[in-house]
């Protein structure tokens, strides 16, 4: 890992909720620290109380987990041979939780605990019949809920922080469908979101499981005429879920995000035009209701770009950045932190790096 000043290509991130009350005018994104981390795929960002930052990553056929503290200095890298990472979560001890997926006799998703010593303190298959895949994690003091898929239906799963299988739970109400992701809420309770797929076109799917994995509501949103795939969902601290994903309608790929109330109902979703292209594949929801939206497109040049913005309590664009040099079909991740972000993407040079972004509001001249 080589760690240096500033992330180059980005030139606004997130808006610290509280100045975003207080402070009129532009917005001076203060670049805390980033890292050149290794030529490897990004799968997920997370961060805890203390600033830790965590990255789960793919390279070489090995799972890489990298965790480096407040201040950007690397603290240590696992390496796990013959996984690959899907999604990450910090946990209360220090540690965090990596989704996966293996091969073996055929596609098995798998968990990992990592330590705060940087140690795989376990990892488990969950052992859902037919090939099966772990697509997103969440974790919270209760316990650890996995998204994924298995066969042609979509499945959540529960873990102690030990790694033992409490529960699982399949979803069938297309020919097929999968959870992408997943969001703790209030209570112990989870929200996933998806996607299921009628043979025509996709819509995005919804359910709500309690901490003992009971469905307390499930249902699909769909647009007229085109194909809509949630890939990542968050929780706003009153247990609102927002997400983000990808409306389509032939070559025409639209930027989509929605928020649903607590018992499921959309309350309302958007588009935006004028980033067409934009498959957004990370969200991550702030104290206000708002949230960073993360993505990619194609680019002329070859390479993918990297999509970044902020949006309000009612979906309205704050601001976005675009860039080229990203590695095509990269995954775009944020997570946000007390004064910032963080954030896990490709630069033109090959790297993946990791960054934490501090902002301040500009004063009035």
């Amino acid at each position: 890992m080589r760690a240096h000043a500033t992330g180059g290509w980005l030139v606004a991130l997130l808006l610290l909720p509280s100045l975003a009350q207080a402070a009129p005018g532009p917005v001076i994104p203060v670049a805390a620290w980033s890292l050149d981390l290794d030529l490897a795929d990004a799968a997920g960002v997370a961060t805890n109380l203390a600033g830790d930052t965590f990255v789960a990553a793919n390279a070489g056929g090995n799972l890489l987990v990298w965790s480096a503290d407040a201040l950007g200095q690397p603290a240590w890298v696992a390496r796990v041979p013959g996984l690959v990472a899907t999604g990450i979560a910090a946990t209360l001890d220090g540690g965090a939780v990596v989704s996966a997926y293996g091969w073996g006799d055929g596609p098995d998703a798998h968990v990992l605990g990592v330590s705060r010593e940087g140690e795989v303190a376990w990892d488990r298959s969950l052992g859902v019949p037919g090939p099966d895949y772990a697509w997103g994690i969440a974790a919270d003091a209760r316990s650890i809920v996995v998204a994924g898929s298995a066969g042609n239906d979509a499945f959540a799963a529960a873990l102690d922080a030990s790694g033992t299988l409490a529960w699982t739970r399949h979803v069938a109400v297309q020919p097929e469908q999968r959870f992408t992701s997943v969001a703790m809420l209030p209570g112990g309770s989870a929200v996933l979101a998806g996607w299921t797929y009628d043979g025509v076109r996709n819509r995005a799917l919804f359910a709500r499981l309690s901490g003992e994995g009971a469905i307390a509501w499930q249902g699909l949103v769909a647009v007229p005429d085109a194909s809509l795939r949630a890939n990542s969902v968050a929780a706003t601290p009153d247990g609102q879920p927002v997400v983000a994903g990808v409306e389509a309608d032939g070559a025409r790929i639209l930027p989509w995000v929605a928020r649903l109330d607590g018992a499921g109902k959309v309350v309302w979703q958007r588009t935006y035009g004028t980033a067409a292209g934009i498959a957004l594949t990370s969200i991550a929801a702030d104290p206000l209701g708002g949230a960073a939206l993360a993505g990619t497109s194609p680019s002329p040049l070859g390479s993918a770009q990297r999509f970044l913005a902020r949006m309000g309590s009612d979906g309205t664009l704050a601001w976005s950045q675009r860039a080229d040099g990203a590695d095509p079909g990269t995954t775009m991740s944020v997570a946000l932190h007390p004064g910032g972000a963080l954030t896990a993407s490709w630069t033109s040079s090959g790297y993946l790096v990791a960054a934490r972004w501090l902002d301040i509001a500009a004063r009035p001249r």
